[in-house]
């Protein structure tokens, strides 16, 4: 290697990341060769096991025409690649997402300390365990949506 190194005229680690480039998905190399990916972002995929998800993230740097500093952020902050988006947009939905989870969590344990309360009023206690069942499925169908939101993003 520091052989090759030195005839090149570059660092043995220079020419030691760009040997594995060659280990990324064939439409990753093929996007650092068209130019639309650079070979020092591409080095950032290397952190990512799953060719799969190799292929898609490489795809969505070139999409989005994201920097070094971005793709770190995205691996950095990893839940397929991240909740957090680069656009500002993005981020407010899923704080919006995220804001009526918390909203409907706090409201649920709320009915908990009140139905501690009414064990003694079936009919008061019913109700209040009704309307909990009801917070939690919606709980649930948000989590859902947020899910499929984030799937969609990263397509």
């Amino acid at each position: 290697m520091a052989e090759l190194a030195s005839k090149v005229g570059k660092s043995t680690s220079y020419i030691t990341k760009r040997i594995a480039l060659l280990n990324l998905p064939e439409d990753v190399m093929e996007a650092i060769k068209n130019s639309s990916l650079k070979p020092s972002v591409a080095e950032e995929l290397h952190s990512i096991t799953d060719s799969s998800k190799q292929s898609h993230l490489g795809s969505l740097i070139v999409k989005r025409h994201l920097s070094i500093n971005n793709v770190r952020d995205l691996l950095k902050n990893d839940s397929l690649y991240s909740e957090n988006s680069d656009t500002p947009d993005m981020r407010r939905e899923l704080r919006g997402f995220t804001k009526s989870i918390i909203a409907l969590r706090i409201a649920m344990n709320r009915l908990g300390a009140i139905l501690e309360d009414e064990e003694e009023n079936w009919l008061i206690y019913e109700f209040l365990m009704q309307q909990k069942r009801m917070l939690h499925s919606q709980i649930d169908i948000i989590m859902k949506a947020k899910s499929k939101y984030v799937k969609q993003i990263f397509r």
